[in-house]
């Protein structure tokens, strides 16, 4: 049975990463471009994105662009290769968790402190020192309330 839309994991990633970053949103370009010289069916994520920025700049574009209400500045903002302000950070908090955790955690011998530990991640992600310890510590939360859980209800967890 052949899937309707392909599943392509460069195509999610792409338009996951285009609100953070200009480059992750040319590449979901270029991967749409590549299946649109192929003939093929645009991956789902990578078609709704794309479908959407095309009808709210045309549609709608003073949402996008208030000041001009200009289709083709509204289609900048839509595709995420404009940003009025600054983008949003494009790590995901349980990535940087999950680095720092096994700098912290991992071998005895080259274990490293918190704030050394965030330090690394900061480099490594693109983010502050500050950024990188408050993500750090909501996901360390995050797990220890899933942890509780898991032990008062086990039932939920088979």
């Amino acid at each position: 049975m052949k899937l309707e839309h392909p599943f392509d994991l460069a195509a999610v990633d792409a338009v996951r990463l285009a609100r953070a970053d200009p480059k992750e949103a040319q590449n979901a370009l270029l991967i749409a471009a590549s299946y649109i010289r192929s003939g093929e069916s645009l991956p789902m994520g990578l078609a709704e994105w794309l479908a959407d920025a095309i009808e709210t700049a045309i549609r709608k574009p003073a949402r996008l662009d208030p000041y001009n209400a200009d289709p083709a500045a509204a289609l900048l903002f839509a595709l995420h290769l404009k940003a009025r302000n600054r983008r949003p950070a494009k790590v995901i908090g349980y990535m940087v968790h999950n680095y720092m955790m096994c700098l912290i955690d991992g071998d005895q011998q080259k274990a490293i402190s918190q704030n050394n530990a965030a330090k690394k991640a900061a480099r490594k992600f693109d983010i502050s020192v500050s950024t990188a310890n408050l993500l750090y510590r909501k996901w360390e939360e995050t797990y220890k309330e899933v942890e509780a859980d898991m032990k008062a209800n086990p039932d939920n967890y088979r």
